[in-house]
């Protein structure tokens, strides 16, 4: 398939941490440009992943005729007049979720790519990662045999004295947006259904229990905190069903217990010490590595706050949802995860801090 030229806008630390690396490492794309307003960041990154092409001026990119996708990676409060550029021009726009901070930025966004023609894909990589996917299968098939409500519970907890301060800024939503985004998207990909009503126990830039109820009576529940230790394992999903558990444990391990016994699913590690692996390795195991990471930390690695260079990485489908924008490009379909998926999840996030606010239980309808 020939490779699909791809245009960075922002190309801070998560950036060139993940999906640089990523792309500059597949044959489906080249990296054709990268824009950013920081010189030695430009510098770095042309140096590191060998664009054709570096500028600080995004209307530099958008005349290129040769582009064809750009991925924004800015800070959250630009996204909405970037994208609306982009779509003037008629580039394709990969966004770094959250793809808004309030409904009326979504619906901008939304009458933007309808106006346009063009397409958006929002940077919910959870959906795609194989253990995910894996678990929706089981737990579809089950929810058809049963016709029972599922009951899931995730834990996102991470040890904020090792993120960067903007992550908690209210302003931009702190961690209901920067993190919590992820998961209520989840919960409606792995339902198949948005949400009646949502209550949230906590504080906006850190540490909160949400729960939300969907019309068939299942319950998602999520801890998305900081309060942890990143000598442990961040993610792990149990999931309740027709007298089924399901346990994604941390991307690595799913296993299945059914009535008549149980069935175990490994899946390899994503990168390890900065390359790309197949290693497949046990939840133990992993933890045994990252508590020696944690112990010996690096001054280097605490300083970029983004440890993909040392730190063994799962798959939580970064690349993956690129594979899927490279196959619709290539074959003239639709993204895979669009803007009306971003903009529930925004508002899903709008809702959540309504939640924190009040105290109180609140109800959820779509926007779109």
């Amino acid at each position: 398939m020939k490779p699909v030229n791809i245009a960075f806008v922002g190309a801070g630390e998560f950036i060139a941490g993940n999906h640089l690396p990523n792309i500059h490492e597949s044959e489906l794309f080249r990296i054709r440009w990268i824009c950013d307003l920081n010189d030695k960041i430009l510098e770095e990154r042309k140096e590191k992943f060998s664009p054709e092409f570096v500028t600080k001026d995004i209307n530099d990119v958008l005349k290129d005729k040769e582009t064809e996708l750009l991925i924004i990676g800015t800070r959250q409060d630009i996204r909405v007049p970037l994208i609306d550029k982009c779509a003037s021009a008629g580039k394709d726009v990969f966004v770094e979720k959250p793809m808004s901070l309030t409904n009326e930025e979504s619906k901008a966004i939304v009458k933007a790519v309808k106006d346009s023609g063009i397409r958006l894909q929002v940077g919910y990589n959870r959906r795609f990662a194989p253990a995910v996917v894996e678990a929706k299968k089981r737990l579809d098939m089950v929810r058809k045999k049963s016709g029972h409500p599922a009951l899931i519970t995730y834990r996102a907890v991470d040890e904020a004295y090792l993120w960067p301060d903007w992550a908690f800024n209210e302003s931009h939503g702190g961690k209901v947006f920067h993190e919590g985004c992820h998961f209520y998207d989840l919960a409606c990909f792995l339902m198949d259904s948005f949400p009646v009503s949502i209550y949230v126990a906590g504080e906006v830039k850190d540490n909160q229990i949400s729960t939300m109820k969907f019309s068939d009576g299942s319950i998602f529940s999520v801890i998305n905190a900081g309060e942890g230790c990143a000598s442990f394992p961040k993610e792990k999903m149990e999931i309740f069903c027709g007298w089924n558990t399901i346990i994604m444990d941390n991307f690595i391990e799913l296993t299945h217990i059914k009535q008549d016994g149980y069935e175990i699913k490994t899946f390899p590690l994503f990168r390890e010490k900065g390359k790309k692996t197949d290693k497949t390795i046990t939840p133990a195991t992993f933890n045994k590595i990252a508590e020696e990471w944690r112990k010996n930390i690096s001054e280097d690695d605490f300083k970029h706050r983004h440890y993909y260079g040392s730190f063994p990485i799962v798959d939580k489908g970064h690349f993956v949802q690129f594979e899927k924008i490279a196959e619709a490009i290539r074959n003239k379909k639709p993204f895979t995860c669009n803007e009306i998926d971003g903009a529930n999840a925004t508002h899903i996030c709008v809702k959540a801090i309504e939640s924190i606010k009040t105290g109180k239980v609140v109800a959820l309808e779509k926007i779109f």
